[in-house]
């Protein structure tokens, strides 16, 4: 019962302390710098549309139990060059008001997608820089609180 509880311990410290930012790619990362696990955006226009893909990777030998606190399992934002938000994905949008389990089984990947049409009242989104923000609502994993901010991800994409 000592090992369990130890291995615990060291695994919510592990979980919880370790984790990294780029500006793609969010990792959490053990011991040795291993990512755990691992979140990642792309953005792309298809359609006069942009899609947005997220994922989050088990990099672990282990099961991970991911714990939601409400249907709403992501969140996306695009910000313009002043930082006004022209896009939330959960605005206007209702979702399940409990707690959500998901599984993430060794070495798998989770992917969430979403589409925007690039329209603000009606009107299409001027061209120039924006930044899309990506973030995962995981407050959980395996019973252990984790920092949602590990979760985040950022990408600077440019609309012509």
């Amino acid at each position: 019962m000592l090992k369990i509880s130890k291995f615990i311990i060291l695994m919510s410290i592990i979980v919880i302390g370790g984790c990294g930012t780029s500006n793609q790619t969010n990792d959490n990362q053990g011991e040795e710098g291993k990512k755990m696990v691992s979140t990642n955006m792309s953005v792309y226009e298809l359609n006069n549309k942009l899609i947005f893909e997220l994922s989050l990777s088990n990099n672990t030998d282990e099961h991970k139990q991911l714990q939601f606190p409400s249907g709403q399992q992501f969140e996306i934002t695009v910000i313009d060059e002043n930082d006004n938000i022209v896009y939330r994905y959960s605005e206007g949008k209702m979702f399940i008001m409990a707690i959500v389990m998901k599984e993430l089984q060794p070495s798998e990947t989770l992917n969430w997608s979403e589409e925007w049409d690039m329209k603000v009242n009606g009107e299409r989104i001027s061209a120039g820089t924006y930044t899309a923000i990506g973030e995962l609502q995981i407050m959980a994993i395996n019973e252990e609180s984790v920092e949602r901010e590990q979760f985040k991800v950022e990408k600077t994409i440019t609309v012509e």
